[in-house]
């Protein structure tokens, strides 16, 4: 599977104090959350979704970006969830929730962070959820150079006219069988 389904790169600093000019995606605790029930009961979160053109699916390979604290503080961390169907539930396929040294894990030195999604198959769609962890409000987990690999899959889907065949023969042989 090498084929990019995602390939989420962007360039500038999200709040001009950043020296590396890398494009973040931040989720910043409003509240103190410690626990992914702490997480999923706020909005700190961000969510991205891919889906498949009808008569296509998803061949999901390997989720990989860049993870890194917002700040010079530790005590940080996250989950990631996804639903691999709309309007499905989400499961946790990552979670990171040991502090980080304040020397490492920064924007300048992020951790690459790697899911294995193959085990799931394949699917329409998929949704991914990123909650932030912090002991403190005001805290964010940046995210950047999302990547995931795969293939698009060519689902086998009936000609309309084929359909319709089929179903004017089923018809005739109900019909043939009242007689």
């Amino acid at each position: 599977m090498g084929l990019a389904l995602l390939d989420y790169k962007g360039a500038g600093d999200t709040n001009g104090d950043n020296t590396d000019e890398t494009f973040y995606i931040r989720a910043r605790t409003d509240t103190v959350r410690t626990t992914i029930s702490d997480a999923i009961t706020e909005t700190g979160y961000y969510s991205f979704s891919i889906q498949a053109d009808t008569g296509y699916q998803l061949g999901l390979g390997t989720l990989t970006w860049d993870s890194a604290r917002g700040g010079t503080s530790n005590e940080r961390g996250f989950f990631l969830w996804a639903d691999l169907s709309v309007g499905g539930a989400f499961i946790k396929l990552l979670e990171e929730t040991t502090p980080n040294d304040t020397s490492t894990q920064t924007r300048d030195d992020p951790t690459q962070q790697s899911v294995i999604l193959s085990a799931y198959g394949d699917v329409d769609s998929i949704t991914f959820r990123y909650y932030a962890l912090a002991d403190a409000t005001g805290k964010t987990m940046d995210a950047a150079n999302y990547k995931l690999t795969g293939d698009v899959v060519s689902v086998a889907v009936p000609e309309p006219s084929s359909t319709a065949l089929l179903g004017l023969g089923g018809l005739a042989l109900i019909l043939r069988r009242r007689r």
